[in-house]
């Protein structure tokens, strides 16, 4: 619904889009993967064919979050009508074998293990994405097993940015890097540039308010999950 290219079938909004950081961490070769997430267009009117008329979106900020488009299913049905419905199922990845892949090579790396070792821990993810088998080694995709610890380090946090985008990974990644409230931060600080930012008018004119309040409202205290209210309820000491 509100993570959907807007005016896709089930009643898609456009209104999360994709941030110029993602997009531009995408290498060329990486095109399918990065096209496939992060659609620069929306959808014209409701699709009623494959192949729908489209209107491009020019600013990257704008750019709509593809990975749940589900134009290519063969019907759409529920409240609402054929093609209209809030309320359609989507399938959402609970564990995915790409992000064990990536745990792996996290846990490899922060283990000291030989590059060679966390790179083939990696690489399966990075030669899906650009449609070679996955044991199938490639100069052009493969990542350099001369990185030394801090590179394999950010190469592997940038990888399950662009590979597990929208998958609501992000967050817990980065508080668990410690790297939360400087990531949005950093954000806030690109979104509000007046020459590269995201555009203060036209049709996602609004998208840069959303985003600079929530990038201000961060602050370190969103390391810590809040104690359940009935916790503090039951515990007054608490």
């Amino acid at each position: 619904f509100y993570t959907a290219i807007r005016n896709s079938p089930g009643g898609g909004q456009g209104t999360a889009t994709v941030t110029r950081k993602l997009i531009s961490s995408y290498a060329v070769w990486d095109s399918v993967r990065c096209n496939w997430n992060c659609a620069n267009f929306f959808y014209t009117s409701t699709p009623t064919s494959f192949s729908p008329p489209t209107t491009t979106i020019t600013n990257a900020w704008n750019y709509q979050v593809g990975k749940w488009r589900r134009i290519y299913e063969n019907s759409f049905t529920g409240i609402g009508g054929v093609g209209q419905s809030s309320y359609n199922a989507t399938n959402m990845p609970l564990l995915r074998l790409a992000d064990v892949y990536l745990m792996k090579a996290e846990a490899l790396n922060e283990m000291d293990k030989p590059a060679a070792e966390v790179c083939e821990a990696i690489n399966p993810v990075r030669r899906r994405a650009f449609k070679i088998p996955t044991n199938q080694a490639n100069a052009t995709c493969d990542v350099p097993v001369t990185l030394n610890k801090e590179q394999l380090r950010q190469e592997i946090r940038a990888e399950r940015m662009r590979e597990l985008c929208f998958e609501g990974i992000r967050k817990w990644d980065q508080v668990r890097w410690g790297t939360y409230y400087k990531d949005l931060v950093d954000i806030g600080v690109a979104a509000s540039d007046p020459l590269t930012g995201i555009p203060s008018t036209g049709t996602f004119g609004n998208q840069r308010a959303r985003l600079l309040t929530a990038c201000s409202a961060v602050s370190p205290k969103h390391f810590l999950l809040p104690i359940p209210t009935i916790e503090m309820q039951l515990n007054t000491k608490l």
